[in-house]
């Protein structure tokens, strides 16, 4: 899996690319059973470049392409569906293009920001085995710009501050082509799905006195919807937020926030466009969330840490491959999440904690739902630990997870796994006579103790409708890196 990456800087230009090449076999589990659909065959390439004038402007370019063309299964995050539909060849391909402009020197006045993005993804699969085989395409494209400006001031009333004030807007499209006639009672053509979001937004971050610092934003969206059958909808909504920190005693802050925001109507799922059926755009609403959070942070001589808990409602959350558009779930998610770090002079050690419960019209979402509006994560924790050898130039350090036991759907009990990496790694100065400053290896080993695991990330572990993969087994990595 070759990478390169160059970058240069001269006379107020910096441009940078980096490409790389995955390429590879199947993965086995931790069983030794070997993963239909996961050898990695990804190109990836990203460009930047940039140019500051003497006065401070600023203009920055972006792009990049990513490519993944090779046998995958039917539904991301899936193995395999009980139907028998097994891995068949698909291609994925993304294109983004971004400009931004700003100025490095800023007045208190003026301080504008200008952001234009152009991004594209291309997705096909072959041969679909789903009652017959069915070939299907899609394309979605999206075009997004913000004009904002930032203002020096504390509107006569904090000690300091800032207040951003802008426009924003989205055009969203999704298209699909059925290249063969589509499954059950669907239509077989060309579908589209467009989708027009203009906005105006105020957010202003006020230093009222060296301890107590507050964030207050609104803004207001206004978004039409464009449906495949020709049907037009209009949707408009207020959003805000509220934020406030603290400094109860040296080292300790305490914050609290809270909010609502207009989410309006995402597109649907572009590939199975009128797939199954004619969709359906009748007694269309948007959605709405509501949101808070509340906790300490702190950071005393070595130790630093954080903890809090937070809640998360929305009304209308869409269930964006239903051919009933007007299909939706009310969400509430709420959890806690506790980290804690330890840093002495040539390692740290940091361990974090995080419980987190979802729930859709009161009950555990499954998997197709899931993949629209999230995983019910349960308890997880994870362990970190590194230690430097300054004067051998070496690094070694580990990683953990562990996913505790879920039984809130007794049909589908998750089971309790942990997984362990380790890593080395290695700057030497020179080697023999030879001067090699610039040169990192660096030597992983994943899945140390070779465990047999799903992540609990993954989908198909709820459902008698699909199989969930397992994460690779024990996986050695060896990378080189020279800086010039």
């Amino acid at each position: 899996s070759p990478t390169v990456t160059y970058a240069a800087q001269a006379q107020g230009f910096e441009g940078l690319f980096h490409g790389s090449y995955d390429n590879g076999t199947n993965y086995e589990d931790g069983r030794g059973n070997e993963v239909i659909g996961s050898a990695p065959r990804i190109k990836n390439f990203l460009t930047k470049g940039a140019w500051t004038s003497n006065t401070g402007h600023r203009i920055e370019f972006n792009s990049s392409y990513l490519q993944d063309e090779a046998v995958r299964p039917n539904r991301v995050n899936f193995a395999e569906l009980s139907n028998g539909s097994v891995p068949v060849p698909q291609s994925y391909q993304r294109r983004s293009l971004g400009v931004t402009y700003k100025d490095e020197a800023p007045s208190e006045w003026v301080n504008p920001e200008v952001v234009l993005s152009f991004n594209e993804i291309r997705y096909s699969v072959e041969n679909l085995a789903l009652a017959g085989n069915h070939d299907l395409k899609s394309k979605t494209t999206s075009y997004s710009g913000k004009l904002a400006n930032t203002f020096a001031t504390g509107l006569g009333l904090a000690n300091t501050g800032n207040v951003t004030a802008g426009v924003d807007f989205y055009r969203d499209e999704g298209q699909n082509v059925f290249g063969t006639h589509p499954f059950g009672s669907g239509r077989q053509g060309i579908y589209t799905e467009r989708s027009l979001n203009v906005g105006a937004f105020v957010q202003t971050r006020l230093n009222w006195t060296e301890k107590f610092r507050t964030s207050v934003g609104a803004r207001y969206d206004r978004q039409d919807l464009h449906g495949m059958d020709g049907t037009k909808h209009d949707f408009q909504g207020a959003s805000g937020n509220v934020n406030a920190e603290y400094d109860v005693v040296k080292g300790l802050t305490g914050y609290v926030g809270g909010g609502t925001s207009f989410g309006g109507v995402p597109l649907g799922e572009s590939l199975i466009y009128n797939f199954t059926s004619v969709w359906n755009y009748t007694d269309l609403d948007p959605s709405r969330s509501f949101s808070g959070k509340f906790g300490f942070k702190g950071e005393q001589g070595p130790f630093s840490g954080d903890a809090h808990v937070f809640y998360t409602r929305v009304l209308n959350a869409h269930q964006r491959g239903d051919n009933d558009r007007q299909s939706n779930n009310n969400l509430t998610t709420k959890g806690l999440n506790l980290s804690g770090k330890y840093t002495y002079g040539d390692g740290f050690v940091r361990a974090t904690y995080s419980y987190q419960n979802l729930r859709a019209n009161g009950q555990v979402l499954e998997t197709g739902s899931a993949s629209y509006h999230g995983f019910n994560m349960g308890s997880t924790m994870t362990f970190d630990a590194a230690h430097s050898f300054p004067s051998w130039g070496l690094r070694i350090g580990t990683s953990n997870e562990l996913a505790f036991h879920q039984d809130d759907d007794p049909a589908f009990y998750k089971n309790f796994y942990v997984t362990t990496n380790i890593y080395a790694q290695w700057e030497p100065e020179a080697i023999g006579d030879m001067n090699i400053e610039g040169l990192t290896l660096r030597l992983d080993v994943k899945n140390l103790f070779d465990r047999s695991y799903v992540d609990r990330a993954t989908s198909g572990t709820d459902s008698n409708s699909a199989t969930a993969y397992n994460e690779p087994g024990r996986t050695f990595l060896l990378t080189a890196k020279m800086d010039f």
